[in-house]
Order: C-alpha cells, then structure tokens, then sequence
C-alpha cells in the first residue's frame, strides 16, 4: 500500500509540472512571441491595445481571409512586441524575412509587418513592395496603419474589403491559460486528493503505551 501511495504522489506532482509547463500566447518578451501566436492565429497586437482598433483589425483581416486574400500580420509597437529579437525593432522588412520564415512551414500568403517606422511584407519566392501608409504615433496609430495597409493590398490583389465598422467595441479577450492546462490542473488536484485520503484510510494504528 506504501507503494501504490507513493505512485500516486508522484503521477500528482508530474500532472502539476507539465501543467505548469503550459504559458499563455500574450505580448510578452519571450522567445518571439509574433509567431508563436500567428501559428494558429491570423493577426498579432501588443497588449494593452485599444479593443475597438483590434476588433476592428480582426474583422478586416476575416474579411479579406473571406474574399480569398488570406494574410497575416503582426503589429510591433515597442521593441518589447519582439520578444529576444528586440535587435530587428525599426526594420520591419527584415522582421517581415525572419518571421515569414519561421511561419513558412504552414503559412504561404503574404504576411504584413507594421511597426512605427514603416511597413514590411513577406511572401515566399515572391518581390512584393508594402504600400505607403502613414503611420500615426502610439499603438493605435500602428494598428491603423495595418488595417490600411491590409485594404490597399487586398485591393491591389483585385480583392476589394468593404468598409469595416465596430459598432460595439469588446473588451480584448484575455489570451489566459488554455483548457489543456485547465484539465491537467483539476486532474492533479484530484490525484493529490485521492492520495491524502488513502494515505489517512490506510495509516497504521498507533499503539497506545499505558
């Protein structure tokens, strides 16, 4: 019984470090978080970002996804948004190389690079120029830029978007920790559980000394 006690303690204390393994996809410095984030999703902000420009930079990019011009894009608007490649902060071109690259294996669409000092575009075995967008100061002026950038292109491509409106701006959706690492969670609570009341079922006796 020792035995099967000390198994379960340990199935318990490796379900807890594999969960605690699983990080949230957020803007943060670590690693390059752009294209951690854009291997599944579509366009790529700083936190902190006004939720209405970011509802309004997803629906356009839903949009032209829609109207068969599928395109990524990653907004950078402090050096902080490229995580350990903080040396490719104010060359968008060459960040828009790198992170194509690293998103080539699934990703083969243009992808849009915006940070406060210009635009960079990136397809593979393709020349493409970005557009000329003004670019107004702050993370919103860059998220408005993307979102124009994002229209000209489409519409260079023969894909014209309509006009994209947010009539009720919704709060930005916390990127918190997934359902995998949820589960993983109760289920290591569960086990600790389970083992503390077989530990207390099945604990010796104790001998009273008169």
């Amino acid at each position: 019984m020792r035995a099967r006690l000390t198994a379960l303690r340990c199935l318990a204390l490796v379900v807890l470090l594999v969960a605690s393994t699983f990080k949230p996809t957020t803007a943060s410095a670590d690693g390059d978080p752009a294209s951690d984030y854009l291997y599944g999703q579509w366009a790529f902000v700083p936190a902190g970002t006004d939720a209405a420009q970011q509802l309004r930079l997803d629906r356009t990019v839903a949009e032209a996804r829609h109207r068969e011009f599928p395109i990524k894009v990653a907004v950078i608007a402090s050096p902080g948004d490229l995580g350990s490649v903080g040396s490719l902060w104010n060359q968008p071109a060459a960040y828009a190389r790198f992170l194509g690259t690293e998103l080539s294996l699934i990703f083969h669409g243009p992808l849009l690079v915006v940070m406060p000092s210009g635009l960079g575009l990136y397809r593979a075995d393709h020349s493409e120029t970005p557009p000329e967008v003004h670019i107004a100061p702050g993370p919103t002026g860059v998220v408005r830029a993307a979102v124009t950038a994002i229209r000209e292109l489409a519409a260079t491509a023969g894909h014209r978007l309509p006009a994209t409106r947010v009539d009720a701006p919704e709060a930005p959706r916390a990127r918190g920790p997934s359902r995998a690492q949820d589960l993983l969670l109760g289920g290591g609570v569960l086990v600790i559980v389970a083992a503390w009341g077989l530990s207390l079922r099945y604990r010796p006796p104790r001998i009273s000394r008169a």
